[in-house]
């Protein structure tokens, strides 16, 4: 008699990774607790234990999702690089990222408006903003742009941003519902958008961080 392979210990990324299988096949509403513990051979106590809750999947596999957005703007980030080689980097990952229509992110974002949970506060939205935040600092004490809050400028940015691609999921998803732009439109809309933060006769996107410091200097010199 065959004797029947015990699974080994699920690893917390595993379980994260197989669960958002699920969600992506099922939907949100129609994946239960005992799915997920069927699936990944893990008890509903220890489910609960580890997330405390269906929801608390969702945050998580939201997280890991996300995380992948910081790993790809980390890897192709530079401190040297100017603000509009960073907001280029940006869009580029977010537009990367947005085409491969991941439902995680748009299940995520539907059901923390549907039940009031704030997406802003998850632990790697807020890795997200510190990435953004810096990359505007530099900015400010390079001279490349306006003086602004860099909190203030990122939160602009990312609501703007957030509402375009939630329009596009809305016109794909819901009957009726007409976005009006593609998602290929929004890059050069945003950078549009924001043109009047930065100095006029400031850094090019080809100047490097040195000449952009030295440009400021004799700015101010003059």
């Amino acid at each position: 008699m065959k004797q029947r392979r015990k699974r080994g210990p699920m690893d917390r990324d595993a379980l994260i990774g197989m669960a958002a299988d699920l969600f992506r096949a099922k939907g949100f509403d129609g994946t239960t607790l005992d799915q997920i513990s069927k699936q990944t051979g893990v008890s509903r106590f220890k489910l609960y234990a580890w997330f405390g809750s269906k929801e608390g999947i969702l945050k998580a596999a939201f997280n890991a999702t996300w995380a992948r957005i910081n790993e790809q703007l980390i890897a192709k980030l530079r401190a040297e690089m100017d603000f509009r080689q960073a907001l280029e980097v940006l869009l580029f990952v977010i537009q990367d990222f947005a085409e491969r229509r991941d439902p995680i992110a748009a299940m995520f974002l539907e059901f923390s408006r549907r039940e009031g949970v704030d997406g802003h506060l998850q632990p790697e939205v807020l890795r997200f903003n510190r990435i953004i935040e810096d990359a505007i600092r530099r900015a400010v004490e390079r001279g490349e742009i306006h003086p602004i809050k860099p909190a203030l400028l990122r939160s602009m940015l990312f609501a703007v941003v957030e509402g375009l691609l939630y329009q596009v999921y809305l016109a794909e998803n819901r009957a009726g519902v007409e976005a009006g732009f593609e998602l290929g439109e929004i890059p050069g809309a945003l950078m549009r958008f924001v043109e009047p933060i930065f100095r006029k006769g400031g850094v090019k996107p080809e100047t490097d961080a040195g000449a952009a410091r030295q440009a400021e200097s004799e700015r101010r010199q003059g």
